[in-house]
């Protein structure tokens, strides 16, 4: 199984060394990166540098705003630096018309993707677990558009107070990408070895995802250092 590393993980240490801290994420065995900006860079040479180091652009988070602003830089520059997946990485999501005005923009972004082979995503974070009337807000998502895939992050689903192993379930082909991110008990954003989400039934559960994402949100003292923590803890369990 291979895993990706979502890059805001360790963006300090981009801003000091983009390309030498994307090679060092190929060195610790990860098979591809997700991206929360690209440092500015041209995307023929990102291109060129990711192939340089074995690494697969397997998604990238960008801001709802430019998705519906500048939608054909996104999928040009996508297009160019080989990655198919565009993820909505957060929503205001506070009402149902919230709900609806969000759905109908994934729905038409998801339309102008279709010709160019691409595909888009929502990730969530806790607040898509409050209720308008019976339903989770993810839920009333979910039930709003059509070809909009779901990026479920583990930690913000345990955060809410619900399983994230039968939320997965629940999903089931929408589950495209899985953000691996654990929690201690204290409800802090922790290394795989510290904390309490039992990455081996995530795992499990996840049997329609394309790419697990390991992500260090709140970043860790020493971000490569956690970065390789992760995956070789991945791979003592024999998930890699």
């Amino acid at each position: 199984m291979d895993f990706a590393l979502q890059l805001w993980s360790i963006n300090t240490e981009l801003e000091k060394d983009f390309y030498g801290t994307l090679e060092k994420v190929a060195q610790m065995g990860y098979i591809g990166v997700e991206f929360a900006g690209y440092g500015g860079k041209d995307a023929t040479e990102l291109k060129e540098k990711l192939d340089e180091y074995g690494l697969t652009a397997v998604g990238s988070h960008i801001p709802l705003d430019r998705l519906k602003n500048n939608l054909q830089e996104e999928i040009e520059y996508n297009l160019a630096i080989g990655n198919e997946h565009l993820i909505c990485p957060w929503a205001k999501l506070e009402s149902y018309a919230d709900v609806i005005e969000l759905a109908d923009s994934l729905n038409d972004i998801a339309c102008r993707l279709k010709k160019y082979g691409l595909k888009i995503a929502y990730h969530n974070h806790e607040h898509e677990f409050k209720k308008i009337g019976k339903e989770y807000i993810l839920d009333l998502l979910i039930e709003n558009t059509a070809d909009v895939a779901l990026e479920i992050d583990v930690f913000w689903v345990k955060y809410a107070g619900i399983d994230p192993v039968e939320y997965i379930k629940k999903c089931g082909k929408q589950a495209l990408f899985i953000h691996l991110k654990q929690m201690c008990i204290d409800k802090k954003n922790v290394d795989f070895s510290d904390g309490i989400i039992d990455m081996v039934e995530i795992v499990k559960a996840s049997k329609y995802a394309k790419y697990f994402i390991i992500e260090q949100e709140r970043l860790a003292p020493v971000p490569l250092i956690s970065a390789k923590n992760n995956i070789e803890w991945m791979e003592r369990l024999k998930l890699c």
